[in-house]
């Protein structure tokens, strides 16, 4: 796992976003003496409440929408499956058979 903190974290709000081999990639959120773990970027702006409308909360956003734009895992799904349940997905799953006799 990698952290990745956001530049502007203080003892009382600190937000990283936390790159993971396997699984989503997501956000651990502390403000107000909670912690929070977040995948959506959006929800973890909104944890801060009426004060993301300040700068923090604009520069916030931003840098969570950047951190979720570059290290998306939705990119890594394209891996094509090749395993044998993989022809249970297709049209005709009794296609690439052959019977033994």
């Amino acid at each position: 796992m990698k952290e990745v903190p956001f530049d502007q974290n203080t003892n009382q709000c600190s937000y990283d976003y936390m790159r993971v081999r396997e699984g989503p990639n997501w956000f651990r959120c502390y403000y107000k003496n909670v912690s929070r773990k977040i995948i959506e970027p959006l929800d973890a702006w909104r944890t801060l409440g009426t004060a993301k409308h300040t700068d923090f909360g604009k520069q916030l956003k931003a840098w969570c929408l950047e951190m979720h734009q570059t290290y998306n895992t939705e990119s890594r799904l394209g891996v094509v499956d090749t395993s044998f349940a993989s022809e249970a997905q297709d049209a005709e799953p009794t296609s690439n058979t052959k019977m033994i006799t």
